[in-house]
């Protein structure tokens, strides 16, 4: 939404339009180029008209060429202007980039150019086609919020559904789950609806830690001892979790405490995996099951790592998820830390720098689409907020990728480079400390 980029230029200018375009369409915009566009037999004249006037930009390159030559150019950049008469005087539509040391015409000498010789120049066309995305979003998100009963009073249900390996009795009726924490130590809790990927994380950590002298094992006593599924699923945690068909295996482990110890035998932390739809069933006004909250009251130290998940949804479901994540302000102990990991981060190529995922950019983004998180968990001391704004560590993470079989029987786990589980470890031992 918000991302169609006209570039206008003279044919001469071809090469640095092109440039122009894999840049931006490595950043997820839909750009549109003459020569890359336009399909043999298709009314040139028309086609050009119409994206023009349907693009949310338009960025108009300066040679001395182009603002030297008569035409069809020239008419492009009149359209553009004269659309560009239609926005607010604090829009940016269009972007005018000047190529050499051409003089840019009276009419666009209004409008900051960007200098192509610049070595940043594309990141400041990018930063500016950002901000007015953002803008325009915001517009979008203020109507929705007016339509959207924000105190989710109703029982409107969303899509969203429970795993369907689990037991009946953990499907049916979580109220008569039986919990028993019984060590003191910190406990983490992964909180985010069905397939945000918890488990798969808790899978990928797990190997992590083992692979660095961790020992990572199931509490066998945290469901009652004649729950035979659970005692089976303890069983094979370790034959599970290493196994290539992870992805499929994970879900046979969607509801079980973990402990994590260290090479000396010291209990650092719990983890606690919980089925998605015990969190956020779809309900506007649920109240979590009695088990999850008695996990949320005990006197252990948790930290909450809350899952999202880039473009999940649709806005409405978004608002409804964050809805909960507000709730649970209340009942958070100041001694409890906040995580906010945006989870299956590999699948957005357009946000990565030299193959590492640009954290910044990410966040900017997921503020944008769970902005309630941000604002509602602010950091209001005066001290502290000048060094972290926000009550949460922002972290990405990604578990791997997942192939299925020709037959579509199977999912293959690949996992995920070191640096997710290393960067998610750290944010939890940062918080323990």
């Amino acid at each position: 939404m918000y991302n169609k980029v006209f570039i206008s230029y003279a044919k001469e200018d071809y090469e640095t339009a092109k440039k122009i375009y894999d840049f931006l369409l490595g950043r997820d915009y839909d750009v549109w180029l003459d020569k890359e566009k336009l399909l043999p037999g298709q009314d040139w004249n028309t086609e050009i008209m119409q994206n023009l006037k349907k693009s949310d930009f338009v960025i108009l390159l300066l040679s001395n060429i182009s603002v030297a030559k008569r035409g069809y150019v020239q008419r492009e950049f009149k359209l553009a202007l004269d659309y560009c008469e239609e926005k607010l005087d604090t829009d940016i539509y269009v972007i005018p980039c000047k190529i050499d040391n051409c003089e840019v015409p009276e009419k666009l000498c209004k409008y900051q150019w960007a200098e192509l010789k610049d070595k940043n120049s594309f990141d400041l066309i990018s930063n500016s086609l950002n901000i007015q995305r953002q803008k325009y979003e915001q517009i979008i998100r203020t109507k929705t919020i007016k339509k959207i009963d924000l105190e989710f009073d109703s029982e409107e249900k969303y899509s969203v559904s429970i795993d369907n390996n689990l037991p009946v009795e953990i499907i049916s009726d979580p109220n008569k789950i039986n919990v028993s924490i019984v060590n003191p130590a910190p406990i983490v809790i992964l909180f985010g609806t069905q397939c945000s990927g918890k488990t798969m994380a808790i899978i990928r950590l797990t190997r992590y830690l083992e692979m660095n002298g961790y020992t990572v094992e199931p509490d066998r006593v945290f469901r009652s001892s004649h729950d035979k599924y659970y005692e089976t699923v303890c069983d094979r945690f370790d034959e599970e979790v290493d196994s290539d068909k992870a992805a499929v295996a994970g879900g046979n482990f969607d509801f079980m405490l973990l402990h994590v110890y260290d090479e000396v035998g010291r209990m650092i932390c719990q983890i606690l995996d919980a089925p998605g739809g015990h969190y956020f069933d779809g309900k506007k006004n649920a109240t979590f099951p009695s088990y999850i909250n008695e996990i949320i009251y005990t006197e252990n130290q948790k930290i909450w790592i809350f899952l999202v998940e880039l473009n999940w949804g649709d806005m409405q479901t978004r608002l409804a998820y964050t809805k909960r994540i507000v709730k649970l302000r209340r009942v958070i102990s100041p001694k409890d830390r906040i995580i906010l990991m945006c989870n299956k981060v590999d699948i957005h190529y357009q946000f990565f720098n030299s193959g590492i995922p640009d954290v910044k950019s990410f966040c900017e983004n997921i503020k944008n689409q769970y902005y309630h998180i941000f604002g509602n968990f602010k950091n209001r001391n005066s001290t502290t907020k000048l060094f972290s704004p926000y009550r949460f560590d922002f972290i990405v993470f990604s578990a791997g990728l997942f192939n299925k079989c020709t037959d579509n029987s199977l999912e293959y786990y690949c996992q995920s480079h070191d640096r997710y589980p290393a960067t998610l470890w750290k944010a939890i031992l940062k918080a323990i400390k």
